[in-house]
């Protein structure tokens, strides 16, 4: 979007400052006495459009003078007026107008409250440049024109800086008039008003003006004019004027003088010409006749080598110095393609080449001095030069003070070094392709503004970054502030003008103060002015206040006073809160932390209610409090799935043998039987029988009278598989402990003193959770799972109890399933029997022995499901 601010921000600042105090300026010249209050809002009373095509003008009229801003804007084209506390009246609907390039104007309320501002914009058909101005005849009357083209004839005089002759590179300074009168003058020490005249802009000051200078500057077209050794006494910084292609006029104290920057109402400023007059100073375009007598006037004396002459300085300094010699004036200006470099001291100073650095060249003079009101820099960025900023410093060296002059260049070029009288020169040769640097329109403006204070301010935003080690983030703008002993009041002035922040500075608050910033957030800035000058900030909204520690923490202390002794004047209120989920006891804790010195509060375990007698604004927010505490606590299932599964495979395999003998004798015996190989548990069975396990016994046949031998092959193969699953659920509030068991008591008896008595021991599934739902919707668990079983026991012992726990914290979201702990057992045995020495033959070894193979596996597996219950 392509921007033309014809009022700056500090214009719009200070208007609404006006307004806000109910005055405004009766006429465009400024006079600390001529101002008048207004009791009315001013309110627009009438828009409308005059003339065809080119020749269109759109009137706004207003029953106050109109302090406006005004700048064209391009997609869509149209001309926008911001009328500071303005009501649109009649006119907030649009007007259809459709003549010629004119479309639209609309009226729409842009803010509120003090701030607030009507906007008028005019929407045009095609892309046009339009200028806006005040009737000269009554200043609640503005006309919007369109801007005719250029006129060939007036492009002579665009010239604004003529080139210096060779034989006098610096400013030299004109004759003082050869009369009587003259002399006598008072030197002027201040400028009192700065009023439009019909062909001149008239500058007054309270005497002659002793010494001043002129240069332009471009992108946006203005005209800057020191005047040296003056005061300004202006009730404004900012001056309207809308005529003689002059927007407005902006004041700037510096120490030693006072800068004005005059403001093109268009894209290009016309040429003028300053000459003394008995008045001050006159501002005369360079066409007009009086311009003209001003010029032949000048012929006679050496032309300088800016617009105007520079008074002779020597009469403000004496001839004869006492001690090292000391910069007088550095002057930076462009000649053809030459960017120069002017400095003057009071003695001659030996000045060494220059030597490369950094950021270009360093020029060194020896022993000499550089006034404090110098030791800033001068940032040339808006001229097509090679050179960026000049800054000067002082340095001390073994015993003496040197003074270094660091010149930034955009690239490296070739320089001359010269001395001429008591003049330094240093020549830096420009490129062809070198142009000045890109500046907005608005930027640019505000720049000027602020160099007259002298800040400069880039239009560079700063990212935010995370915070790190809890240090703060600044975040503000990024400007440079270069001062010397500077009014702290007007830096707050300055910082508030960038921030877009209303700032009260208390009376208390003087001092002056020196520092360079460069390049820092204006909220840092702030911060360091603050901290170094012991002040604090307090800020509401878009007001800032400003005063001393001291006096914010005695005002903090009187407020705690003024706050306990209106307490201390209220009435006490009695209420009665039922209380229907939260604990009575945590409820009355939480309002002990509230209650006041007067207050009381009891509680009622039977009904579940706290009485309070308190005073209105405590029992209010006691009762807020009440309503986020007593809430129903959300609820929790967990469901847990016990898994046991248990395996068992056995293998049995042998062959016995046996030999049975039957007789009768006279001693009784009458049977033997022997077994041996394999198993012995029992004789051997009757031959080609079958028996449980798949035995099968065979007789061979008789050994001797009333004897056999009997053979017994036996093979056993067995499977068990056991699988148990376990589901308890249990339902309990949040960060309330539930438990479920499901088993059996197993009774056993003991004997003591005391007699025969009756215990019991546990063997059951139980599970024991504490859940905790967490803001994000997780919940975390303290679970205690446990299956224990009876194990086989000799009767009337104690219970043998084979223990299977879990215990653990875990954290899921809600409804996810989750292993908690899984037990896995894996026991394997094998056993042999047989015949010592026959059962380890090879091969003939498995007649006489039997084998017992055994496996067992058992596993345990829990698993959790928390689901939150509304």
């Amino acid at each position: 979007m392509r921007i033309q601010l014809t009022i700056s921000r500090n214009l719009a600042f200070l208007s609404l400052l006006g307004a806000l105090c109910g005055c405004a300026a009766t006429n465009a010249s400024v006079m600390g006495d001529k101002e008048t209050s207004q009791s009315s809002a001013p309110v627009i009373r009438d828009i409308r459009v005059t003339g065809e095509g080119d020749n269109a003008q759109v009137s706004i009229s207003a029953n106050r003078p109109l302090a406006y801003t005004f700048y064209m804007a391009a997609n869509p084209p149209k001309a926008v007026v911001d009328l500071a506390q303005v009501q649109p009246g009649a006119f907030s609907a649009p007007m259809e107008i459709n003549a010629g390039n004119i479309k639209r104007i609309a009226t729409t309320r842009v803010g509120e409250g003090e701030a607030a501002m009507t906007r008028v914009e005019v929407f045009l058909a095609r892309d046009a440049e339009m200028t806006a101005a005040t009737d000269p005849a009554d200043k609640g009357t503005m006309r919007l024109a369109f801007v005719p083209p250029p006129v060939p004839a007036s492009a002579a005089p665009a010239k604004a800086e003529p080139p210096a002759p060779a034989a006098a590179p610096e400013p030299v300074a004109p004759q003082p008039a050869n009369t009587p009168v003259a002399a006598e003058r008072k030197i002027a020490d201040a400028i009192t008003a700065i009023t439009p005249r019909k062909d001149s802009l008239e500058i007054r000051t309270t005497g002659e003006v002793a010494d001043f200078k002129t240069f332009r500057l471009t992108k946006p077209d203005r005209l800057v004019l020191d005047v040296f050794g003056v005061k300004a006494a202006l009730a404004q910084k900012v001056v309207p004027v809308n005529s003689l292609g002059i927007e407005t006029v902006r004041v700037g104290a510096y120490p030693d003088k006072v800068r004005l920057v005059l403001d093109a109402s268009g894209d290009t400023l016309p040429a003028f010409t300053v000459e003394k007059t008995a008045a001050g100073l006159a501002v005369v375009p360079s066409s007009s006749p009086a311009a003209v007598a001003a010029k032949s006037r000048e012929s006679e004396q050496t032309t300088p080598a800016l617009v105007t002459g520079a008074a002779p300085k020597a009469e403000a300094k004496p001839v004869v110095h006492a001690g090292a010699p000391e910069v007088d004036s550095i002057e930076f200006k462009v000649v053809d393609a030459i960017s120069r470099i002017a400095i003057e001291t009071t003695a001659p100073c030996n000045a060494e080449k220059p030597v490369k650095s950094a950021e270009g060249l360093t020029l060194t003079l020896k022993n000499c001095i550089l006034p404090r009101k110098w030791q800033r820099h001068l940032d040339t960025s808006a001229f097509a030069s090679v050179v960026q900023k000049v800054t000067p410093y002082q340095v001390k060296v073994k015993g003496r003070h040197d003074v270094k002059v660091q010149v930034a260049l955009r690239r490296q070029t070739s320089y001359e070094l010269r001395r001429e009288g008591g003049v330094i020169y240093l020549d830096l040769k420009n490129p062809v392709d070198i142009t000045a640097a890109p500046v907005a329109s608005e930027p640019a403006k505000q720049t000027e503004s602020e160099r007259s204070a002298p800040v400069v301010v880039k239009s560079q935003a700063v990212s935010p970054t995370a915070a790190a080690d809890g240090k703060k983030v600044y975040t503000g703008r990024r400007v440079t502030l270069e001062f010397s002993d500077a009014d702290i009041r007007k830096i707050f002035q300055l910082i508030a003008e960038v921030s877009n922040l209303n700032f009260i500075v208390g009376d208390d608050v003087t001092g002056t103060i020196s520092l360079k910033l460069v390049n820092v957030p204006w909220d840092q800035a702030l911060d360091v002015i603050l901290e170094n000058k012991g002040l604090g900030m307090q800020r509401d909204g878009n007001i800032v206040q400003i005063r001393p520690k001291s006096k914010i923490m005695t005002l903090a202390d009187e407020e705690q006073k003024a706050k306990k002794s209106r307490e201390q004047g209220m009435e006490l209120k009695t209420e009665v809160f039922d209380v229907n989920y939260a604990a009575v006891g945590d409820v009355v804790t939480q309002f002990n932390t509230l209650k006041s010195e007067r207050g009381m509060i009891s509680q009622d375990a039977r009904t579940n209610r706290v009485i309070v007698k308190d005073i209105a604004p405590v029992v209010a927010e006691m009762r807020n409090l009440l309503k986020s505490l007593d809430i129903p606590e959300k609820q929790v299932m967990i469901e847990a799935r016990i898994v046991e599964a248990s395996s068992t495979v056995t293998q049995e395999l042998g062959i016995q043998w046996g030999i049975h003998a039957r007789d009768a004798n006279t001693i009784g015996v009458t049977n033997a039987d022997v077994g041996f190989g394999g198993i012995l548990t029992g004789l051997a069975p009757t031959a080609g029988t079958f028996g449980p396990g798949a035995a099968a016994g065979i007789t061979f046949g008789k050994l001797i009278s009333g004897g056999s031998l009997d053979l017994k092959l036996s093979a056993l193969a067995s499977g068990e598989r056991i699988k148990i699953i376990s589901s308890p659920k249990v339902v309990t509030l949040n960060n309330k402990a539930a438990k479920i068991s499901q088993g059996q008591s197993i009774p056993y008896s003991t004997v003591s003193a005391e007699g025969t008595k009756t215990e019991f021991v546990e063997a059951a599934l139980t599970l024991e959770v504490t859940p905790h739902i967490a803001s994000d919707g997780s919940i975390s668990m303290k679970i205690k799972a446990t299956n224990n079983s009876a194990a086989p026991a000799p009767t009337g012992a104690v219970p043998a109890i084979n223990k299977k726990e879990a215990t653990t914290e875990l954290l899921v979201r809600n409804g996810e399933t989750t292993v908690i702990g899984g037990i896995y057992v894996d026991n394997d045995s094998q056993a042999d029997q047989g015949v010592p020495f026959f059962k380890d033959i090879p091969l003939l070894g498995w007649l006489f022995k039997s084998s017992n193979t055994q496996k067992i596996k058992n596993e345990l597996l829990i698993f959790i499901t928390p689901k939150i219950v509304l």
